[in-house]
Protein backbone atom coordinates (compact mmCIF):
# COMPACT_ATOMS: atom_id res chain seq x y z
CA UNK A 1 0.00 0.00 0.00
CA UNK A 2 0.89 3.80 -0.94
CA UNK A 3 1.55 5.72 2.01
CA UNK A 4 -0.40 9.00 2.69
CA UNK A 5 2.76 10.87 2.07
CA UNK A 6 3.67 9.11 -1.54
CA UNK A 7 0.16 9.71 -2.61
CA UNK A 8 0.64 13.52 -1.72
CA UNK A 9 3.92 13.14 -3.72
CA UNK A 10 2.68 11.48 -6.63
CA UNK A 11 -0.40 13.89 -7.17
CA UNK A 12 2.21 16.81 -6.43
CA UNK A 13 4.26 15.34 -9.36
CA UNK A 14 1.69 15.02 -11.55
CA UNK A 15 0.13 18.36 -11.07
CA UNK A 16 3.93 19.64 -11.24
CA UNK A 17 3.97 18.06 -14.76
CA UNK A 18 1.07 19.36 -16.39
CA UNK A 19 1.82 23.08 -14.65
CA UNK A 20 5.19 22.64 -16.86
CA UNK A 21 3.66 21.28 -19.96
CA UNK A 22 0.49 23.76 -19.74
CA UNK A 23 3.05 26.90 -19.47
CA UNK A 24 5.10 25.20 -22.43
CA UNK A 25 1.75 25.12 -24.44
CA UNK A 26 1.63 28.94 -24.10
CA UNK A 27 4.78 29.94 -26.49
CA UNK A 28 3.64 30.15 -30.20
CA UNK A 29 0.77 28.12 -29.82
CA UNK A 30 -0.76 27.08 -33.10
CA UNK A 31 -3.91 29.40 -33.09
CA UNK A 32 -7.11 28.11 -32.83
CA UNK A 33 -9.80 29.27 -35.74
CA UNK A 34 -11.86 30.14 -33.20
CA UNK A 35 -8.85 33.16 -31.73
CA UNK A 36 -9.21 34.81 -35.50
CA UNK A 37 -13.23 34.05 -35.74
CA UNK A 38 -14.28 35.65 -32.61
CA UNK A 39 -10.68 38.29 -32.38
CA UNK A 40 -11.79 40.05 -35.60
CA UNK A 41 -14.58 41.06 -33.53
CA UNK A 42 -12.07 42.77 -31.04
CA UNK A 43 -10.45 44.26 -33.86
CA UNK A 44 -13.62 46.38 -35.16
CA UNK A 45 -15.07 47.02 -32.33
CA UNK A 46 -11.65 48.64 -30.64
CA UNK A 47 -11.31 50.25 -34.21
CA UNK A 48 -15.08 51.56 -35.01
CA UNK A 49 -16.78 51.37 -31.45
CA UNK A 50 -19.18 48.23 -33.39
CA UNK A 51 -18.99 44.62 -34.35
CA UNK A 52 -18.54 43.55 -37.75
CA UNK A 53 -16.83 40.64 -39.51
CA UNK A 54 -15.34 41.08 -43.00
CA UNK A 55 -13.85 37.15 -42.76
CA UNK A 56 -17.70 36.22 -42.84
CA UNK A 57 -18.85 38.91 -45.50
CA UNK A 58 -21.46 37.79 -46.96
CA UNK A 59 -23.51 36.24 -44.03
CA UNK A 60 -25.96 37.62 -42.67
CA UNK A 61 -24.97 40.95 -43.66
CA UNK A 62 -21.82 40.52 -41.36
CA UNK A 63 -19.90 42.89 -43.17
CA UNK A 64 -22.39 45.93 -41.75
CA UNK A 65 -22.92 44.53 -38.49
CA UNK A 66 -22.96 41.86 -36.32
CA UNK A 67 -24.95 41.72 -33.40
CA UNK A 68 -24.81 38.46 -32.42
CA UNK A 69 -21.40 37.83 -30.75
CA UNK A 70 -19.93 36.70 -26.98
CA UNK A 71 -20.76 40.99 -26.21
CA UNK A 72 -19.04 40.69 -22.49
CA UNK A 73 -16.06 38.77 -23.89
CA UNK A 74 -15.51 41.29 -27.14
CA UNK A 75 -15.49 44.55 -24.37
CA UNK A 76 -12.81 42.67 -22.54
CA UNK A 77 -11.03 41.84 -25.53
CA UNK A 78 -11.03 45.13 -26.77
CA UNK A 79 -9.86 46.45 -23.85
CA UNK A 80 -7.15 44.51 -23.56
CA UNK A 81 -6.48 45.46 -27.15
CA UNK A 82 -6.33 48.94 -26.30
CA UNK A 83 -4.01 48.43 -23.51
CA UNK A 84 -1.34 45.87 -25.56
CA UNK A 85 -2.43 46.25 -29.02
CA UNK A 86 -4.23 44.10 -31.67
CA UNK A 87 -2.31 40.61 -31.70
CA UNK A 88 -2.97 36.68 -31.15
CA UNK A 89 -1.48 36.73 -28.08
CA UNK A 90 -3.35 39.82 -26.44
CA UNK A 91 -6.73 38.17 -27.39
CA UNK A 92 -5.98 34.87 -25.92
CA UNK A 93 -5.04 36.22 -22.87
CA UNK A 94 -8.28 37.30 -21.86
CA UNK A 95 -9.46 33.58 -21.17
CA UNK A 96 -5.58 32.79 -19.42
CA UNK A 97 -6.68 35.33 -17.15
CA UNK A 98 -9.96 34.42 -16.41
CA UNK A 99 -8.27 30.71 -15.89
CA UNK A 100 -5.60 32.02 -13.30
CA UNK A 101 -8.26 33.60 -11.35
CA UNK A 102 -10.16 30.15 -11.20
CA UNK A 103 -7.56 28.33 -10.03
CA UNK A 104 -7.20 30.66 -7.18
CA UNK A 105 -11.14 30.57 -6.64
CA UNK A 106 -11.40 26.77 -6.70
CA UNK A 107 -8.20 26.78 -4.04
CA UNK A 108 -10.00 29.07 -1.54
CA UNK A 109 -12.97 26.84 -2.75
CA UNK A 110 -11.33 23.89 -1.24
CA UNK A 111 -9.91 25.51 1.63
CA UNK A 112 -13.63 27.07 2.67
CA UNK A 113 -14.60 22.96 2.71
CA UNK A 114 -12.33 21.47 4.37
CA UNK A 115 -11.92 19.14 1.64
CA UNK A 116 -7.68 19.23 2.61
CA UNK A 117 -4.95 19.91 0.81
CA UNK A 118 -4.55 16.23 -0.97
CA UNK A 119 -8.21 16.32 -1.92
CA UNK A 120 -7.25 19.36 -3.54
CA UNK A 121 -4.15 18.31 -5.52
CA UNK A 122 -6.23 15.35 -7.12
CA UNK A 123 -8.55 17.88 -8.13
CA UNK A 124 -5.97 20.30 -10.08
CA UNK A 125 -4.28 17.03 -11.43
CA UNK A 126 -7.72 16.07 -12.87
CA UNK A 127 -8.42 19.76 -13.99
CA UNK A 128 -4.81 20.71 -15.64
CA UNK A 129 -4.80 17.49 -17.54
CA UNK A 130 -8.06 17.64 -18.59
CA UNK A 131 -7.48 18.30 -22.59
CA UNK A 132 -10.65 20.63 -23.01
CA UNK A 133 -9.25 22.58 -19.76
CA UNK A 134 -5.51 22.26 -21.50
CA UNK A 135 -6.46 23.87 -24.52
CA UNK A 136 -9.31 26.59 -24.24
CA UNK A 137 -7.82 28.59 -21.28
CA UNK A 138 -5.37 29.72 -23.94
CA UNK A 139 -7.85 30.48 -26.65
CA UNK A 140 -10.17 33.28 -27.45
CA UNK A 141 -13.20 31.76 -26.59
CA UNK A 142 -16.19 32.31 -23.67
CA UNK A 143 -15.92 29.03 -21.92
CA UNK A 144 -13.51 29.26 -19.30
CA UNK A 145 -14.45 32.78 -18.21
CA UNK A 146 -17.62 31.51 -17.73
CA UNK A 147 -16.79 28.80 -16.28
CA UNK A 148 -15.14 30.93 -13.59
CA UNK A 149 -17.86 33.76 -13.12
CA UNK A 150 -20.16 31.12 -12.96
CA UNK A 151 -18.54 28.99 -10.41
CA UNK A 152 -18.13 32.27 -8.31
CA UNK A 153 -21.96 32.74 -8.83
CA UNK A 154 -22.59 28.96 -7.11
CA UNK A 155 -20.08 30.07 -4.06
CA UNK A 156 -22.21 33.13 -3.43
CA UNK A 157 -25.39 30.68 -3.60
CA UNK A 158 -23.99 28.36 -1.31
CA UNK A 159 -22.94 31.20 1.17
CA UNK A 160 -26.32 32.18 1.07
CA UNK A 161 -28.05 29.40 1.74
CA UNK A 162 -25.69 28.12 4.44
CA UNK A 163 -25.39 31.04 6.40
CA UNK A 164 -27.69 33.63 7.68
CA UNK A 165 -25.54 36.13 8.06
CA UNK A 166 -25.75 38.49 4.48
CA UNK A 167 -27.03 36.02 3.12
CA UNK A 168 -29.52 38.37 1.29
CA UNK A 169 -25.97 40.14 -0.03
CA UNK A 170 -24.65 36.74 -0.84
CA UNK A 171 -27.73 36.01 -3.46
CA UNK A 172 -27.68 39.39 -5.20
CA UNK A 173 -23.89 39.02 -5.82
CA UNK A 174 -24.82 35.57 -6.75
CA UNK A 175 -27.05 36.47 -9.25
CA UNK A 176 -24.93 39.28 -10.45
CA UNK A 177 -22.39 36.99 -11.71
CA UNK A 178 -24.65 34.99 -13.16
CA UNK A 179 -26.10 37.67 -15.36
CA UNK A 180 -22.58 38.55 -16.51
CA UNK A 181 -21.95 34.76 -17.61
CA UNK A 182 -25.00 35.27 -19.69
CA UNK A 183 -23.31 38.43 -20.94
CA UNK A 184 -20.33 36.35 -21.93
CA UNK A 185 -22.34 34.03 -23.40
CA UNK A 186 -25.61 33.15 -23.78
CA UNK A 187 -25.10 29.65 -22.47
CA UNK A 188 -24.58 31.73 -19.42
CA UNK A 189 -28.21 30.93 -18.69
CA UNK A 190 -26.99 27.84 -17.19
CA UNK A 191 -26.24 29.27 -14.54
CA UNK A 192 -29.04 32.07 -13.80
CA UNK A 193 -31.91 28.62 -13.82
CA UNK A 194 -29.64 26.49 -11.81
CA UNK A 195 -29.13 28.99 -9.26
CA UNK A 196 -32.86 30.83 -9.46
CA UNK A 197 -34.35 26.83 -8.91
CA UNK A 198 -32.48 25.82 -6.31
CA UNK A 199 -33.41 28.89 -4.15
CA UNK A 200 -36.89 28.02 -4.70
CA UNK A 201 -36.40 24.21 -4.27
CA UNK A 202 -34.93 25.49 -0.64
CA UNK A 203 -38.11 27.83 -0.32
CA UNK A 204 -35.44 30.98 0.02
CA UNK A 205 -37.91 32.99 -2.29
CA UNK A 206 -36.73 36.67 -1.26
CA UNK A 207 -33.46 35.29 -1.83
CA UNK A 208 -34.50 34.09 -4.87
CA UNK A 209 -36.42 37.15 -6.11
CA UNK A 210 -32.80 39.28 -5.43
CA UNK A 211 -31.00 36.42 -7.16
CA UNK A 212 -33.06 37.25 -9.79
CA UNK A 213 -33.46 40.63 -10.04
CA UNK A 214 -29.45 41.51 -9.76
CA UNK A 215 -28.74 39.56 -12.71
CA UNK A 216 -31.06 41.87 -15.09
CA UNK A 217 -28.70 45.22 -15.38
CA UNK A 218 -25.59 42.29 -15.77
CA UNK A 219 -27.72 40.60 -18.42
CA UNK A 220 -28.28 44.20 -20.02
CA UNK A 221 -24.50 44.27 -21.22
CA UNK A 222 -25.40 42.03 -23.74
CA UNK A 223 -28.05 44.41 -25.53
CA UNK A 224 -24.90 47.02 -25.53
CA UNK A 225 -25.21 47.47 -28.97
CA UNK A 226 -28.32 47.30 -30.16
CA UNK A 227 -29.88 50.28 -32.26
CA UNK A 228 -33.09 50.98 -33.71
CA UNK A 229 -31.96 49.72 -36.81
CA UNK A 230 -29.75 46.99 -35.55
CA UNK A 231 -32.52 45.56 -33.11
CA UNK A 232 -33.71 42.11 -31.79
CA UNK A 233 -35.02 40.96 -35.53
CA UNK A 234 -32.04 41.61 -36.53
CA UNK A 235 -30.47 39.74 -34.16
CA UNK A 236 -32.85 36.85 -34.43
CA UNK A 237 -32.11 36.88 -38.23
CA UNK A 238 -28.52 36.55 -37.67
CA UNK A 239 -29.18 33.75 -35.48
CA UNK A 240 -31.26 31.51 -37.65
CA UNK A 241 -29.65 32.70 -40.95
CA UNK A 242 -26.44 31.95 -39.98
CA UNK A 243 -24.92 28.62 -41.42
CA UNK A 244 -23.22 27.67 -37.95
CA UNK A 245 -26.16 27.22 -36.16
CA UNK A 246 -26.97 24.09 -35.87
CA UNK A 247 -30.61 22.59 -36.37
CA UNK A 248 -30.90 18.88 -34.59
CA UNK A 249 -34.46 19.19 -35.84
CA UNK A 250 -37.44 20.74 -37.97
CA UNK A 251 -39.55 20.50 -34.65
CA UNK A 252 -41.04 23.52 -32.82
CA UNK A 253 -38.73 25.34 -30.28
CA UNK A 254 -39.63 23.36 -26.91
CA UNK A 255 -39.90 20.14 -28.17
CA UNK A 256 -37.17 20.36 -30.24
CA UNK A 257 -35.67 21.40 -26.89
CA UNK A 258 -36.66 18.43 -25.42
CA UNK A 259 -35.18 16.13 -27.96
CA UNK A 260 -32.23 17.74 -27.51
CA UNK A 261 -32.32 16.45 -24.07
CA UNK A 262 -32.23 12.99 -25.29
CA UNK A 263 -29.01 13.41 -27.22
CA UNK A 264 -26.79 15.07 -24.77
CA UNK A 265 -25.48 11.54 -24.03
CA UNK A 266 -23.83 12.71 -27.86
CA UNK A 267 -21.57 15.71 -25.70
CA UNK A 268 -19.77 12.69 -23.16
CA UNK A 269 -19.04 10.45 -25.81
CA UNK A 270 -17.31 12.58 -28.47
CA UNK A 271 -14.27 11.03 -28.31
CA UNK A 272 -11.13 9.71 -26.11
CA UNK A 273 -10.74 12.47 -24.15
CA UNK A 274 -14.32 13.13 -23.29
CA UNK A 275 -15.03 9.17 -22.93
CA UNK A 276 -12.64 8.69 -20.20
CA UNK A 277 -13.28 11.85 -18.22
CA UNK A 278 -17.20 11.01 -18.13
CA UNK A 279 -16.56 7.02 -17.36
CA UNK A 280 -13.89 8.05 -14.96
CA UNK A 281 -17.01 10.57 -13.23
CA UNK A 282 -19.77 7.37 -13.61
CA UNK A 283 -17.22 5.22 -11.89
CA UNK A 284 -17.16 7.49 -8.89
CA UNK A 285 -20.94 7.59 -8.69
CA UNK A 286 -21.38 4.06 -8.99
CA UNK A 287 -18.94 2.70 -6.88
CA UNK A 288 -18.28 5.61 -4.03
CA UNK A 289 -21.40 7.98 -4.24
CA UNK A 290 -22.50 7.42 -0.80
CA UNK A 291 -18.58 8.51 0.67
CA UNK A 292 -18.85 11.79 -1.15
CA UNK A 293 -21.20 13.85 1.53
CA UNK A 294 -22.59 16.43 -1.11
CA UNK A 295 -24.47 18.57 0.23
CA UNK A 296 -27.69 18.84 -1.79
CA UNK A 297 -27.39 22.30 -2.77
CA UNK A 298 -24.32 21.04 -4.63
CA UNK A 299 -26.26 17.69 -6.06
CA UNK A 300 -29.13 19.85 -7.42
CA UNK A 301 -27.80 22.83 -8.72
CA UNK A 302 -24.75 20.12 -10.98
CA UNK A 303 -28.22 18.37 -11.96
CA UNK A 304 -29.30 21.60 -13.15
CA UNK A 305 -26.55 22.68 -15.09
CA UNK A 306 -26.24 19.96 -17.24
CA UNK A 307 -29.98 19.64 -17.62
CA UNK A 308 -30.14 23.39 -18.57
CA UNK A 309 -26.74 23.16 -21.30
CA UNK A 310 -28.62 19.98 -23.06
CA UNK A 311 -31.90 22.04 -23.50
CA UNK A 312 -30.74 25.33 -24.20
CA UNK A 313 -27.51 24.83 -25.94
CA UNK A 314 -27.47 24.77 -29.97
CA UNK A 315 -24.47 22.65 -29.98
CA UNK A 316 -23.90 19.33 -28.65
CA UNK A 317 -20.03 20.40 -29.09
CA UNK A 318 -17.80 19.31 -26.03
CA UNK A 319 -16.62 22.19 -25.16
CA UNK A 320 -19.72 23.88 -24.06
CA UNK A 321 -19.42 21.43 -21.14
CA UNK A 322 -16.52 22.76 -20.04
CA UNK A 323 -18.54 26.02 -17.43
CA UNK A 324 -19.33 22.97 -15.63
CA UNK A 325 -16.33 21.14 -14.88
CA UNK A 326 -15.45 22.40 -11.96
CA UNK A 327 -18.57 20.47 -10.12
CA UNK A 328 -17.48 17.23 -11.85
CA UNK A 329 -13.98 17.37 -11.09
CA UNK A 330 -14.99 18.17 -7.52
CA UNK A 331 -16.89 14.56 -7.57
CA UNK A 332 -13.77 13.06 -8.88
CA UNK A 333 -11.57 14.75 -6.89
CA UNK A 334 -13.92 13.21 -3.64
CA UNK A 335 -13.96 9.88 -4.76
CA UNK A 336 -10.70 9.00 -5.64
CA UNK A 337 -9.77 10.64 -2.21
CA UNK A 338 -11.83 8.00 -0.82
CA UNK A 339 -10.48 4.65 -3.10
CA UNK A 340 -7.16 5.94 -2.49
CA UNK A 341 -5.43 3.19 -0.64
CA UNK A 342 -4.98 3.26 2.98
CA UNK A 343 -3.98 1.05 5.87
CA UNK A 344 -7.27 2.19 8.08
CA UNK A 345 -9.63 1.45 5.10
CA UNK A 346 -12.91 0.08 7.13
CA UNK A 347 -14.65 -2.26 4.87
CA UNK A 348 -17.63 -2.82 7.70
CA UNK A 349 -17.99 0.88 7.01
CA UNK A 350 -19.44 0.90 3.68
CA UNK A 351 -19.77 -2.10 0.71
CA UNK A 352 -18.78 -5.09 1.17
CA UNK A 353 -14.74 -5.80 0.97
CA UNK A 354 -15.35 -7.15 -2.43
CA UNK A 355 -16.75 -5.03 -4.33
CA UNK A 356 -14.92 -2.29 -2.09
CA UNK A 357 -11.53 -3.38 -3.72
CA UNK A 358 -13.31 -3.63 -6.94
CA UNK A 359 -14.61 -0.36 -7.12
CA UNK A 360 -11.10 0.99 -5.94
CA UNK A 361 -9.18 -0.70 -8.39
CA UNK A 362 -11.98 0.27 -11.53
CA UNK A 363 -11.22 3.77 -10.58
CA UNK A 364 -7.86 4.28 -10.40
CA UNK A 365 -7.41 1.95 -13.08
CA UNK A 366 -10.10 4.33 -15.29
CA UNK A 367 -7.89 7.59 -14.02
CA UNK A 368 -4.62 6.06 -14.81
CA UNK A 369 -6.06 5.72 -18.21
CA UNK A 370 -8.12 9.06 -18.51
CA UNK A 371 -4.54 10.85 -17.43
CA UNK A 372 -2.60 9.21 -20.29
CA UNK A 373 -5.14 9.87 -23.19
CA UNK A 374 -5.46 13.23 -22.26
CA UNK A 375 -1.60 13.57 -22.14
CA UNK A 376 -1.33 12.59 -25.21
CA UNK A 377 -3.68 15.31 -26.73
CA UNK A 378 -2.14 18.05 -24.65
CA UNK A 379 1.45 16.55 -26.12
CA UNK A 380 -0.06 16.99 -29.17
CA UNK A 381 -1.01 20.60 -29.09
CA UNK A 382 2.13 21.70 -27.25
CA UNK A 383 4.45 20.40 -29.60
CA UNK A 384 2.68 22.48 -32.47
CA UNK A 385 4.80 25.76 -32.36
CA UNK A 386 4.00 28.31 -35.10
CA UNK A 387 4.92 32.08 -35.20
CA UNK A 388 1.82 33.04 -36.94
CA UNK A 389 2.17 37.13 -37.78
CA UNK A 390 5.73 36.03 -38.63
CA UNK A 391 4.80 33.11 -41.04
CA UNK A 392 2.13 35.45 -42.11
CA UNK A 393 4.31 38.23 -43.05
CA UNK A 394 6.81 35.96 -45.09
CA UNK A 395 4.27 34.41 -47.05
CA UNK A 396 3.04 37.97 -48.00
CA UNK A 397 6.52 39.03 -48.92
CA UNK A 398 7.08 35.94 -51.07
CA UNK A 399 3.59 35.39 -52.73
CA UNK A 400 1.83 38.48 -52.76
CA UNK A 401 3.10 41.39 -54.98
CA UNK A 402 0.83 43.99 -54.33
CA UNK A 403 -1.06 44.88 -50.94
CA UNK A 404 -2.71 48.10 -49.73
CA UNK A 405 -6.36 49.25 -48.90
CA UNK A 406 -7.60 48.42 -52.30
CA UNK A 407 -6.99 45.05 -52.14
CA UNK A 408 -9.17 42.08 -51.49
CA UNK A 409 -8.12 38.88 -50.52
CA UNK A 410 -8.98 35.32 -49.43
CA UNK A 411 -6.84 33.74 -47.02
CA UNK A 412 -7.04 31.40 -43.80
CA UNK A 413 -9.00 32.89 -40.83
CA UNK A 414 -5.72 33.36 -39.25
CA UNK A 415 -4.07 35.45 -41.73
CA UNK A 416 -5.42 39.04 -39.97
CA UNK A 417 -2.67 38.29 -37.30
CA UNK A 418 -1.00 40.72 -38.31
CA UNK A 419 -2.01 41.54 -41.70
CA UNK A 420 -5.62 42.87 -40.56
CA UNK A 421 -4.29 46.09 -41.59
CA UNK A 422 -3.01 45.52 -44.79
CA UNK A 423 -5.40 44.60 -47.27
CA UNK A 424 -8.64 46.45 -47.92
CA UNK A 425 -10.57 43.23 -46.24
CA UNK A 426 -9.78 39.83 -45.40
CA UNK A 427 -12.12 36.76 -46.51
CA UNK A 428 -11.89 33.59 -44.49
CA UNK A 429 -11.73 30.56 -46.54
CA UNK A 430 -13.95 29.42 -44.10
CA UNK A 431 -16.43 31.60 -45.03
CA UNK A 432 -16.98 29.89 -48.35
CA UNK A 433 -17.12 26.30 -46.89
CA UNK A 434 -20.19 28.07 -44.65
CA UNK A 435 -22.24 29.25 -47.91
CA UNK A 436 -21.96 25.86 -49.04
CA UNK A 437 -23.81 24.73 -46.15
CA UNK A 438 -26.85 26.56 -48.42
CA UNK A 439 -25.12 26.26 -51.44
CA UNK A 440 -23.35 23.62 -52.51
CA UNK A 441 -22.84 24.92 -55.89
CA UNK A 442 -20.26 27.22 -54.98
CA UNK A 443 -16.98 25.34 -56.01
CA UNK A 444 -14.55 24.97 -58.92
CA UNK A 445 -15.59 27.41 -61.33
CA UNK A 446 -18.26 28.96 -59.62
CA UNK A 447 -16.34 30.13 -56.57
CA UNK A 448 -13.87 31.61 -58.95
CA UNK A 449 -16.51 33.60 -60.59
CA UNK A 450 -18.00 34.63 -57.13
CA UNK A 451 -14.30 35.51 -56.13
CA UNK A 452 -13.63 37.44 -59.34
CA UNK A 453 -16.82 39.59 -59.11
CA UNK A 454 -15.77 40.08 -55.34
CA UNK A 455 -13.14 41.61 -56.97
CA UNK A 456 -10.74 39.57 -54.73
CA UNK A 457 -7.18 39.78 -56.13
CA UNK A 458 -5.25 36.87 -54.10
CA UNK A 459 -6.70 33.45 -52.82
CA UNK A 460 -4.98 31.40 -50.38
CA UNK A 461 -6.47 28.21 -49.44
CA UNK A 462 -4.92 25.28 -46.58
CA UNK A 463 -5.55 21.65 -48.26
CA UNK A 464 -8.91 21.32 -46.49
CA UNK A 465 -10.49 24.37 -48.05
CA UNK A 466 -8.81 23.77 -51.18
CA UNK A 467 -10.18 19.91 -51.56
CA UNK A 468 -13.94 21.45 -50.44
CA UNK A 469 -13.76 23.97 -52.93
CA UNK A 470 -12.66 21.29 -55.80
CA UNK A 471 -9.65 23.46 -56.33
CA UNK A 472 -7.10 20.39 -56.15
CA UNK A 473 -6.65 19.84 -60.06
CA UNK A 474 -7.00 23.85 -60.61
CA UNK A 475 -5.05 23.05 -64.06
CA UNK A 476 -8.05 21.50 -65.72
CA UNK A 477 -10.45 24.21 -64.97
CA UNK A 478 -12.29 25.50 -68.41
CA UNK A 479 -12.85 29.03 -66.87
CA UNK A 480 -10.45 30.53 -64.17
CA UNK A 481 -11.66 34.05 -64.64
CA UNK A 482 -8.00 35.30 -64.46
CA UNK A 483 -7.43 33.58 -61.83
CA UNK A 484 -3.54 31.45 -62.14
CA UNK A 485 -1.91 29.34 -60.15
CA UNK A 486 0.93 30.72 -58.28
CA UNK A 487 2.08 28.58 -55.73
CA UNK A 488 1.12 25.05 -54.65
CA UNK A 489 2.72 22.58 -51.24
CA UNK A 490 1.23 20.53 -49.30
CA UNK A 491 0.35 23.76 -46.91
CA UNK A 492 -1.33 26.54 -49.03
CA UNK A 493 -1.88 27.12 -52.70
CA UNK A 494 -1.97 30.66 -53.86
CA UNK A 495 -4.25 32.08 -56.78
CA UNK A 496 -3.31 35.14 -58.03
CA UNK A 497 -6.30 37.24 -60.26
CA UNK A 498 -4.72 39.57 -63.28
CA UNK A 499 -6.07 43.11 -63.46
CA UNK A 500 -7.07 43.08 -67.03
CA UNK A 501 -9.24 39.57 -66.35
CA UNK A 502 -13.05 40.36 -65.05
CA UNK A 503 -15.65 37.91 -64.71
CA UNK A 504 -18.12 36.72 -67.77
Amino acid sequence: MLKKINRKHLFLFLSGFAVLLFVYSLFYRIPHIDDAWLGEQVYWQTKLGYVKSELMHGITQQEDRLICHHKLLTLQGSAMAMLFGFSLFTVKSVALLYFLAFLGIFYWYFRQRGYGRETFLIAFTVLLFNSLVFEFAFVYRPEIPLMTLGFLSYIFMERSLEQKKNSLLWATLAGLLAGLGFAVHLNGIIFLGAGFVVFLSMKKIRPAMLFALAAVPAMAVYFYDFTQQYNLDFFLYQIHESPSVERTSNLPFLLSNLVDLVDEHMRFFHSPKEITFYLLLISVLFFVRKQLNLSKIFIRYTILLIVFLAFFSIHKTTKYSIPYFPFLIIIISLGVSRVLPQLDSDPKSGPSQRNWLKGKAIIMALLFIYLITNTIYNVALSVKKVDIARDNREMVEEFIQVTGQEITIIAPMAFIFNEIENFKNIRGELCFTEMQKGNPDLKGEKFLHYAAEQDVRYIILSPFSRKKLELIEFEKLSNPFGFTLKHSNDEICVLEKSDDQSPK
